[in-house]
């Protein structure tokens, strides 16, 4: 069984209006200002790719059922990161 190393970013959501954007898996999606910081942080201290969770991203926030089933598993998800990168703005 192939386990996929990742990381994970805690971090505090922020004001949700912005006109930031990311690209991931080739689909612009609209980010919190706080959350594109902390991403650009991470991406300028990284010279190697990497896997890195991220709530906002990886939830569908949109879907009530996968939200409630994925927040129950954050503690757990959290615990299997190799690292745990904390961004407080």
């Amino acid at each position: 069984d192939l386990v996929t190393k990742y990381e994970a970013l805690s971090y505090t959501w922020g004001t949700e209006n912005s006109d930031k954007y990311i690209i991931s898996d080739g689909f612009h999606m609209p980010v919190t200002e706080n959350l594109y910081d902390a991403l650009q942080m991470i991406r300028r201290t990284r010279e190697e790719s990497f896997y890195i969770w991220v709530d906002s991203i990886c939830i569908n926030q949109a879907d009530k059922i996968e939200k409630a089933h994925q927040v129950w598993n954050m503690l757990t998800i959290y615990e299997k990161a190799e690292k745990v990168v904390v961004w407080l703005g």
